[in-house]
């Protein structure tokens, strides 16, 4: 394998006293005594899911997958697993996120290579099909996001495709028109900031969005181009929403949750929204009254097609459809999953979390001397001029002469030689009438000279200057690579650099050699140090 990688401890990203426990494999007492296992640590730990016995109610699941994947002319190894579901002991893993251009960020390829490796696990402990299921949430209103990029001046630049409006319709209504939304322009950005080199285009051309595509379907596109030959199953809600909300109706009158829960949204041309526990049972934030469990149900069975199960509810919801073996959450959601009465008896395996270090990054880290572990825990990397470095020549305590000829920031050593030249002109000068009455030529000689050594001692000054400023701008560059690549807005790498930025810089061989790496039951944050793969031409 071309990859290396490192481990730092679970202590590099902030976490609660429950994740770190659960990190360090320490019991949860709290959360055992209240009737849930506790975080997994191994296939062995997680409970075989019961076998369920509506049979055609499994295979016409199977059956409408397939349907909505066949506009992608999805993998073999899709098929395969959409079918498998049919199967009376097959089980899923599951994952999601919202939709994003371009496949999105790094967390997207981690969650995919997480449930990819997950189900193998299981499906190796139990002897039975495990599914990996991906799914794209792309019923909630929200606005397209853009895409960030660190681009050649080493600085985040949001891309972003014009001409959606702002606010409010879900990403499944979002159709991309060539000329509305500039779809070559944004190409063309895209072009100009990756690499140029004869793999390019071919690298870039999968993840761009088609005229005609919605937002969703571009997104399961992308998701089935690179994981669907491992297996992964990328579904669309609207593909099953009739089969969500006969499940979601046969247990309404079952919720248990604190007021404000989200359940579901609907959607129409009757208005849509999110609907919540509160009032008699469940309400919209916007209308004065409430339903009942039961009129809620009948809605559901009334206009199946208007109703998809909020996330947090997804889990019990699919449960009823095919037992769901595990959900993957992220480390800093896990009290807040465990907490919530939705999650039922669904087993929660906390996220993968890495971080990609190209050589770039590689050798800022080295250049300054520091670690991505010290990054991680510590504030970002000033973005102002760090001041005097090591070997510059400038003692951090040294008072700087004052010259009316050196400009700002000059170093001392450079002050302290322009101030000795203006002396020495000045010095000499003051020799010219003695030196007249030796020879009037040479006094007149003496004037030239005194010019002449300040001017060969500000070049040099001047040399020194541009040295250090060239080494502190080097500096700022280093820096700002190991903050951005590290802790983009103060965030996770993985939560704002795009897989496709990696992919156009190192090729995709990276995803296909880092899935049977990834640990199915994590316990550390993993460096993923990647080689060097395609030059800037």
């Amino acid at each position: 394998m071309s990859l290396r990688l490192s481990f730092l401890p679970a202590d590099a990203y902030e976490l609660s006293v429950r994740a770190r426990a659960a990190m360090a494999r320490v019991p949860d007492g709290e959360f055992a005594a209240a009737g849930r296992p506790s975080i997994p640590s191994r296939a062995s730990d997680l409970p075989r899911p019961r076998t369920a016995v509506d049979l055609e109610a499994r295979e016409l699941l199977a059956e409408r997958l397939e349907a909505g994947l066949a506009a992608h002319e999805p993998p073999v190894a899709v098929l395969d697993a959409v079918r498998s579901l049919a199967h009376p002991e097959t089980a899923v893993v599951l994952t999601g996120a919202l939709p994003a251009l371009c496949g999105g960020p790094l967390s997207v390829t981690l969650r995919a290579l997480h449930a990819v490796r997950l189900a193998r696990a299981l499906t190796d402990e139990w002897g039975t099909p495990v599914v990996p299921v991906f799914w794209n949430r792309c019923d909630v209103p929200a606005e397209p996001p853009a895409l960030t990029w660190l681009d050649e001046r080493i600085e985040l630049a949001p891309v972003q495709i014009a001409g959606f409006p702002s606010g409010g319709e879900p990403f499944d209504g979002q159709v991309f028109d060539s000329e509305q939304h500039t779809l070559g322009a944004f190409h063309y950005s895209l072009l100009h900031m990756a690499p140029r080199h004869a793999s390019t285009e071919g690298l870039l051309e999968p993840f761009l969005p088609r005229h005609g595509e919605t937002f969703a379907s571009a997104f399961t596109r992308v998701l089935l181009e690179l994981f669907g030959p491992m297996g992964l199953v990328t579904v669309e809600p609207a593909w099953i929403r009739a089969e969500t909300s006969r499940a979601m109706a046969d247990q309404v009158g079952e919720v248990r949750a604190p007021v404000d829960t989200p359940i579901a949204h609907r959607r129409g041309p009757e208005g849509g929204g999110r609907l919540s526990t509160g009032g008699e049972g469940f309400r919209f934030a916007d209308e004065p009254g409430s339903r009942t469990p039961t009129e809620f149900a009948a809605e559901l069975v009334q206009e199946p097609e208007s109703w998809s199960p909020a996330w947090g509810f997804l889990p019990a919801v699919l449960d009823r459809l095919v037992p769901v073996a595990a959900e993957l959450v992220e480390w800093s959601d896990l009290d807040a999953r465990l907490a919530d009465p939705l999650a039922g008896e669904t087993a929660l395996v906390p996220r993968v979390t890495h971080s990609l270090i190209d050589p770039a990054l590689a050798g800022s880290l080295e250049a300054l001397g520091t670690t991505p572990l010290e990054i991680l825990r510590g504030p970002a990397a000033p973005e102002s001029d760090p001041g005097p470095s090591e070997g510059s020549g400038e003692p951090a305590d040294a008072e700087s002469p004052e010259a009316s000829d050196a400009p700002p920031g000059s170093p001392p050593v450079a002050r302290a030689m322009r101030e000795i030249a203006s002396r020495l002109r000045a010095e000499l000068l003051e020799q010219r009438g003695a030196l007249a009455e030796v020879d009037r030529g040479l006094a007149a000689q003496l004037k030239r000279v005194a010019a002449e050594a300040k001017d060969l001692v500000d070049k040099l000054s001047t040399r020194t200057e541009r040295v250090v400023t060239n080494r502190r701008a080097k500096r700022r560059r280093h820096e700002r690579r190991v903050a951005h690549g590290l802790q983009p807005h103060g965030r996770p790498q993985e939560e704002v650099l795009s897989t496709l930025q990696f992919v156009l810089f190192n090729g995709r061989d990276w995803i296909e050699e880092l899935a049977p790496e990834v640990d199915p039951f994590p316990t550390e944050h993993v460096l993923v140090h990647l080689p060097r793969r395609f030059e800037r031409t």
